[in-house]
Parts: structure tokens; sequence; C-alpha cells
């Protein structure tokens, strides 16, 4: 699951799977620790909605989910719409 970040003045962004245990959901830790704002970019489903929720109850602060499956286009547009508006 793609997860992008950003952080005022300067924007930055990572790309890691949160929703397994490992490097990907302890970076993510991190970054929300750190009042950074994440998002996690992916289909979505229970286990999306579960790492978010995880997340949340570890740091206090909750990751933004945006619906992008790969495998389509449009949804990848669509994606990068709400990424930048």
């Amino acid at each position: 699951m793609p997860i992008l970040v950003s952080r005022p003045p300067e924007p930055v962004s990572a790309r890691t799977d949160a929703k397994k245990p490992g490097i990907g959901k302890e970076t993510v830790k991190v970054l929300l620790s750190r009042n950074a704002k994440v998002y996690i970019a992916g289909r979505g489903g229970e286990k999306t909605e579960r790492a978010i929720a995880d997340l949340k109850d570890i740091t206090g602060r909750e990751a933004h989910f945006i619906q992008c499956d790969l495998a389509d286009l449009h949804s990848i547009k669509a994606a990068v719409q709400e990424f930048t508006t």
C-alpha cells in the first residue's frame, strides 16, 4: 500500500506498506509521532481500516486514506487529484 507523506514547509514523500507488521508500519508510526501528515493510498478494505485505526491508537494521530488501484489509470488520476487539492 503506497504511503504519501507531507510535512510543511518542505514536503516529503515516501512509499511503504503499512498494512502488514514490519518496517513500513514502523516507518509510518515514526512519521505520525513526529507530526507528519501521512496519506495511505490503496484499494482499501478491512486491512487498511485496521492499520489506520492501529496507527491512531499507537500515535494519537490519524493517517489519511486515498482510494487508489494501481491497475486502474482512472483511479490513479483521481488519487493524484485528491492528493494535490
